[in-house]
């Protein structure tokens, strides 16, 4: 297998990964959590690359990595917008991954029309580095193969070895503060679980509830 060359984060290493993105590639990227493939969210060949690459149902949409915590605004919103703000106020940058109706003109994700966007600002430097250098958002989603590592989460070895031969660059750098996987809520007028990770659900409703 033909193995992608694995850069330290350095400005020259970031705008290299920025070129390949631009150019419809995909990079490999650290997260809070996975190790992920990233591509350009605008870009509809590019996100259909990342459903082929690791073998991904194409209802399966990928998350939207933004490199600020107010940038949620640009893609998305909800009945309730008050709570994504009160959300990211205590957990962004942070290994939250909140799901929310699409804005008009905010990339479609997945492989068919998707009225959701699932959105996230992780701490991780690289990635919020890479998202900001490309202009504030990518597209991505963890890099292995679909079903493979559940339940374990996937560093840069493993990385490279389930999906690098269909990748242009690899950005080192750890995870930040988890061990187990993002927590993913659904924003309406109310939040909901979708899969709990570091996060719990009873400590959100704790803290949010205090905020209020």
């Amino acid at each position: 297998m033909s193995i992608p060359p694995i850069l330290d984060p350095t400005p020259e290493a970031i705008a290299k990964a920025v070129a390949h993105l631009r150019a419809g590639e995909i990079v490999i990227c650290p997260s809070d959590a996975n190790y992920g493939i990233a591509v350009d969210p605008f870009n509809p060949d590019a996100v259909a690359s990342c459903f082929e690459s690791k073998k991904r149902p194409g209802m399966k949409p990928l998350t939207l990595f933004v490199a600020e915590p107010g940038d949620w605004r640009r893609f998305g919103t909800a009945n309730n917008e008050r709570l994504i703000d009160s959300l990211a106020s205590l957990y962004w940058p942070g290994p939250l991954n909140i799901v929310m109706d699409k804005r008009d003109g905010a990339p479609n994700l997945a492989l068919h029309e998707d009225a959701t966007i699932s959105v996230a600002c992780h701490a991780n430097p690289v990635v919020r580095s890479l998202a900001r250098a490309f202009g504030g958002a990518i597209a991505m989603t963890s890099a292995n193969l679909s079903g493979m590592s559940d339940g374990v989460l996937v560093d840069v070895d493993s990385a490279v070895q389930h999906v690098g031969k269909s990748v242009s660059l690899v950005l080192r750098g750890g995870p930040v503060e988890t061990t187990t996987s993002t927590t993913i809520l659904r924003v309406e007028h109310t939040m909901s679980l979708l899969r709990e990770g570091d996060l719990t659900f009873d400590q959100i409703k704790s803290d949010v509830l205090e905020l209020q």
